[in-house]
């Protein structure tokens, strides 16, 4: 064989891997041909992968004539093996808060049970981490389910995995005034927003529609830090420990639909299809938001990678 076969023959082996990543045994698999369709392969190769899936046991398969093959057993660290998934990593907002080191380490926790080892890398600014979602630097990354929805939206290469219902993502978003009665940006004011915080600067914009309003644009912990300095009038941002210090007003935000900013969604590329199978297989909403709460509550150290 030469090395050009030898290589069409390892895709199609780890592609064949890759899709049957999150079945069970009692399912049926593809047929030949569809895997031929499917792969662009030959019809030997994809006998050659399905027999080098079986004797390196990763899977075992029961011919049952008309009815197909079925999988009777699998090996789940042999089949990654076989899909050449080395590692996998995410990435979400720091976690500076409680909410956020809760729900890393009811991720992280999770993904122990991951063949794979598992890492996080900890950014700022939902729009950095889907420019490197979309490099093919993360394999997914964490955002608030309504970030998520308009990435997905924007972008046909992207769709969200799984979205975590029981859990918390961040803060509940307020308006940050130094006047009880200043509920909103007014005429001549000046407000601080990151472009690539999705959600701050889409309710920032929002709120500065028809008035006339300086926006300044700069990073989002640097938001905080001009309204803490005066160096802007107002700032949208998640209600968190400096928001209560003396001179400082936090109003609610009519009419904003908060359970989407603070229900956490993952998001993924379209093309890494079996990374949805894997989160899907190997992260419990209802448990990591239990895990989240007793991080919360203090009741749990935070453990994350």
């Amino acid at each position: 064989m030469n090395s050009a076969q030898y290589k069409k023959g390892w895709l199609v082996t780890t592609g064949i891997a890759k899709m049957l990543i999150g079945a069970e045994p009692g399912e049926r698999i593809a047929t030949i041909q569809e895997y031929v369709s499917l792969l662009g392969a030959s019809r030997g190769m994809v006998q050659n992968a399905l027999q080098t899936l079986q004797d390196e046991g990763a899977a075992a398969l029961e011919k049952r004539g008309k009815l197909g093959t079925f999988i009777t057993a699998m090996d789940q660290a042999a089949l990654f093996r076989l899909a050449d998934i080395q590692y996998i990593t995410g990435s979400m907002p720091t976690p500076f808060t409680h909410a956020f080191a809760g729900l890393a380490t009811g991720v992280s926790l999770h993904m122990e049970h991951c063949p794979a080892p598992f890492n996080f890398a900890f950014v700022q600014g939902a729009g950095n981490r889907v420019d490197a979602l979309r490099r093919g630097v993360y394999d997914f990354v964490i955002l608030s389910e309504a970030a998520a929805a308009q990435h997905a939206a924007n972008d046909p290469a992207f769709e969200i995995a799984a979205t975590l219902h029981c859990c918390r993502y961040g803060e509940p978003y307020v308006f940050c005034s130094r006047g009880e009665e200043i509920t909103a940006p007014m005429d001549g004011m000046t407000i601080a927003a990151d472009p690539r915080a999705t959600d701050q600067f889409r309710i920032t914009r929002q709120l500065c529609e028809g008035r006339d309003v300086e926006l300044i644009q700069c990073a989002f912990s640097t938001c905080r830090a001009m309204f803490l300095e005066r160096a802007v009038d107002c700032v949208v941002y998640p209600r968190e420990d400096w928001t209560q210090m003396e001179g400082i007003w936090t109003h609610e935000l009519p009419g904003l639909a908060q359970r989407e900013l603070h229900t956490p969604s993952l998001l993924i590329l379209k093309s890494n299809a079996v990374m949805g199978r894997i989160l899907r297989a190997c992260l419990a909403d209802d448990e990591i938001a239990g895990i989240q709460k007793q991080v919360m509550e203090r009741k749990m150290q935070p453990h994350f990678l």
